[in-house]
């Protein structure tokens, strides 16, 4: 998905990796500004599940139209690696690896987030044996809309370890990712993946049709248990899968390795890289020093400046020019690490590399490869994502839009607060507000609401999410539940926790927003209806699959009463989309197709042959035509 380039922090005096994602990959809008607002929301997400096993994310931002992390450098081998040099993997360690990838995945899908990509080149062993998984959140980024083809014609995600309903449609769930689980166990176990052809489309259609040689043909010394669990996760259908990756994790732990309490081996050095070693001495001390970062490229300038060699590969790079000012990549060097290994060569500034603040001004040239046991991709941090872009993050509360989750509120009739200025939302306690004069606590609601739309403006989403979750139990001890102000107050959290992708709880806001609509209006109201339709898109995040779909089949009935001269045309077809692409994520393509076939039609004739919308629904009906075949009847 892109190139990793190894580079060194000025500031910190530590080394860095800078990951750039391949432009040409992207498969949504062509706006380099929209592009960059949703690749920081991305980075904002997961670098807000705090786990060991996600990699630390220092900065992010876009340069050239390039998007670019700053991440975390890693040593250790990525898990293809480990299957090539250590085939057969012991069982053992094929254990301990998949136990704690379930702690990441249980992380992560309560966020909730799900991976989309995990295989064994997004998995990193590390050399105390600890793992990492990699590239959480980059699958999103490449494409806003899952089940749309990328610019390259494909889905987002790996054929290989792909689930079927993902193969299928390009929904996914976290039951997906165990699906992609059970790929990487079997991998380990057999040497091989469960199922390999000579076409990607081959291999989905395998995923949807065959089931894999049981581990115990290939690997007799595999334990029964092991062997049974790695078949659930392969399961076809996700309600046949383990449920959660906790479940996983508790049928791991009768065969993970005891703890012992030998310091002596756990102080000896560890350099086979073996996972058990965390669980066999939980909380060692470290068995070997830490290398030590190289100087810096120049003495100052740039934050972030080329290493001139990595010890893991003992490759050398040459960087050239100047570096800019703080906060600028100046120039990153010695590893572009991909699949077919580590690109090295020469790294010269682009014109104007002291320019922009955060913008990375180096770029590769040359040839050539080596193996390079680094890798790195984004996950959580401790540090601060950057966010300062000077872009709206497109959801502001200013500006309501119904065109999906996450679409900004906007507030009238409430006063602005004295002085024009809002109030600083870092430590309010708006419970705590006095109330004065005869509209008791309006001033502090209205500045609330101004603050949180300052925040949206500056992409700060997590601050806005707090200042209207602390402003709203006051609004109600002070108005009541059904007073204008804070219906208005609950909209623009609603909206707000969407933008944020906090979708748990975002759904009871919504849930209550369209039974107010609708008690209000009717349940034929357009905001109930709108309201309605996030309740919908909130349970399909979740990985709720049945439920949305009860939900927009329920919301399409209601719909078909309107009057045809009073629907949204567009609503209409976003609920039979939504419906068609759900029934054959839960295993029915037959009934999906006969919904989109006339959908497509009524899309050309409304909006163009060639409208983007029309040409993604076109491929989506062709990709389930194509496999419906192989699904299960």
């Amino acid at each position: 998905m892109g190139q990793v380039w190894k580079a060194y922090d000025r500031t910190l005096q530590r080394r860095v990796a800078v990951k750039l994602l391949r432009s040409d990959l992207v498969g949504g809008s062509t706006d380099r500004a929209t592009l960059e607002r949703r690749f920081l929301r991305e980075c904002r997400v997961t670098a807000g599940i705090d786990h060991p096993g996600l990699v630390t994310v220092y900065d992010a931002g876009m340069d050239e139209g390039d998007l670019y992390l700053v991440m975390q450098l890693l040593d250790g081998m990525d898990l293809a690696d480990l299957i090539a040099e250590q085939e057969p993997v012991p069982w053992e360690w094929a254990v301990a690896v998949a136990a704690q990838i379930c702690s990441v995945l249980a992380a992560i899908h309560a966020a909730p987030v799900v991976h989309r990509d995990l295989k064994p080149r997004n998995v990193m062993v590390r050399r105390d044996g600890t793992v990492k998984v990699l590239d959480l959140g980059v699958a999103a980024v490449l494409d806003p809309d899952s089940t749309k083809l990328t610019s390259t014609g494909a889905l987002p995600g790996s054929p290989a370890y792909m689930a079927p309903e993902q193969a299928l449609t390009g929904l996914a769930e976290p039951r997906s990712d165990l699906y992609a689980l059970g790929c990487l166990m079997y991998e380990m176990l057999a040497g091989r993946a469960p199922f390999t052809a000579p076409t990607a489309l081959a291999v989905l259609q395998r995923h949807l049709t065959d089931r894999p040689d049981p581990i115990g043909t290939h690997r007799p010394d595999v334990p029964s248990g092991l062997d049974r669990l790695v078949a659930d996760l392969l399961e076809k259908q996700p309600e046949d899968r383990p449920a959660t990756a906790q479940d996983v994790y508790r049928r791991l732990v009768p065969l993970l390795p005891p703890a012992a309490r030998d310091a002596d081996a756990a102080l000896a050095p560890n350099s086979a890289m073996d996972p058990t070693r965390p669980l066999r001495h939980p909380a060692a001390p470290q068995p070997f020093p830490h290398a030590v970062p190289a100087q810096a490229a120049a003495a100052d300038g740039g934050r972030y400046a080329a290493v001139d060699r990595t010890e893991a590969g003992g490759l050398a790079a040459v960087v050239t020019g100047a570096a800019g000012p703080a906060g600028v990549i100046a120039g990153v060097a010695a590893a572009a690490v991909g699949h077919a290994g580590a690109h090295v060569g020469t790294v010269t500034p682009s014109p104007g590399s002291g320019s922009a603040s955060g913008s990375v001004a180096g770029v590769a040239s040359g040839s050539g490869s080596a193996h390079l046991g680094w890798a790195v991709s984004a996950g959580p941090s401790a540090a601060n994502v950057r966010t300062d872009t000077g872009h709206s993050s497109g959801n502001s509360i200013g500006n309501r839009s119904g065109t999906g989750g996450g679409a900004g509120h906007r507030v009238g009739n409430i006063p602005a607060p004295a002085g024009g200025s809002p109030l600083d939302p870092s430590g309010t306690d708006w419970s705590a507000v006095p109330s004065a004069g005869p509209d008791p606590g309006g001033l502090d609601v209205a500045a609330a609401l101004d603050a949180a739309a300052r925040l949206l403006g500056e992409s700060q989403l997590a601050q806005a999410v707090d200042v209207l979750g602390a402003a709203l139990p006051a609004a109600v001890a002070r108005h009541g539940e059904h007073d204008p102000v804070v219906l208005e107050l609950r909209q623009a959290l609603a909206d707000t926790l969407l933008a944020d992708r906090q979708f748990r709880r975002a759904l009871p806001e919504l849930r209550y927003l369209a039974s107010t609509f609708a008690t209000k209006a009717g349940p034929l109201d357009p905001e109930a209806m709108e309201y309605a339709r996030q309740v919908a898109s909130c349970l399909e995040e979740l990985g709720e699959t049945h439920q949305a779909l009860q939900e927009y089949r329920a919301l399409h009935a209601a719909f078909q009463r309107i009057p045809a001269d009073r629907a949204d045309l567009h609503f209409g077809f976003e609920l039979r989309e939504r419906t068609a692409l759900l029934l054959a994520a839960v295993g029915d393509p037959y009934q999906a197709e006969s919904l989109l076939g006339p959908l497509l039609a009524e899309e050309q004739r409304a909006l163009g042959l060639h409208h983007p919308q029309v040409v993604a629904l076109g491929q989506q009906l062709l990709r389930i035509q194509g496999m419906r075949t192989a699904w299960r009847p």
